[in-house]
């Protein structure tokens, strides 16, 4: 019974163990999901475009010069890339909506909102000369002629072309409406009553007093006179 007993413990002794071959099994398992995880993620593009910014100045004229870009941040990630810019251009910027700023020697700063969602995008911002006091300004008076104010209240609305300048203003019973300390520069004037677009034209405010008379004809919805005279 002895040597039983010491037959027993020897195999016992002996006996391979059997969990390492399922932890092999475990590993190599482990390893294959991960490399299939890693070939199924997508990798998210950053799309990017080349932005150039070109100085005007507010009646049109290009500038020439060195631009110098103080500000183009980015509204969501709030990063700055004016450093990126190099004489006005810069690459690698990606798409979005920003605000920059920018100036030239002479002319007081300009700021704007900029949206990037092409590959190469022009930014034409436009400068009033640096001038005590601030940039020179027009007092705007007008007529309306030919529209019928009974169909509603009639608006006169000029935009900057190269400028963030937007001025509202509403016609009286005469037909008169006047628009006062306006930045010099050029302008798309619209005159609308209710849904109605009744006149659209290009407008250039140059001199501290800007009359304006617009003929409305109803029989074409979109049609205008303008000039620097009055013809009251």
């Amino acid at each position: 019974m002895g040597a039983d007993q010491s037959r027993n413990r020897e195999r016992t002794m002996t006996r391979k163990p059997r969990t390492a071959p399922a932890m092999h099994i475990v590993t190599v398992l482990s390893v294959c999901l991960c490399a299939v995880s890693a070939e199924t993620i997508p990798v998210k593009e950053t799309r990017t475009s080349t932005v150039r910014i070109v100085p005007v100045h507010v009646l049109g004229n290009e500038l020439g010069g060195n631009v110098d870009v103080d500000l183009f941040q980015s509204k969501d990630e709030k990063t700055n890339f004016a450093k990126r810019f190099h004489s006005g251009s810069a690459s690698g910027i990606p798409y979005g909506t920003y605000t920059t700023r920018v100036s030239v020697r002479g002319f007081f700063p300009a700021e704007r909102v900029v949206r990037v969602f092409q590959p190469n995008v022009v930014v034409v911002i436009g400068l009033q000369i640096g001038m005590e006091g601030g940039p020179p300004t027009s007092n705007v008076s007008g007529r309306i002629r030919g529209a019928d104010q009974s169909a509603g209240a009639i608006r006169v609305r000029i935009s900057g072309v190269y400028s963030n300048d937007t001025l509202d203003a509403e016609v009286n019973d005469s037909g008169g409406f006047s628009l006062e300390k306006v930045p010099i520069g050029e302008y798309v004037l619209a005159v609308t009553q209710r849904e109605r677009v009744l006149v659209v034209k290009a407008i250039k405010l140059s001199s501290a007093e800007s009359p304006i008379v617009i003929e409305v004809d109803d029989s074409k919805p979109i049609t205008s006179k303008a000039d620097g005279k009055s013809n009251q």
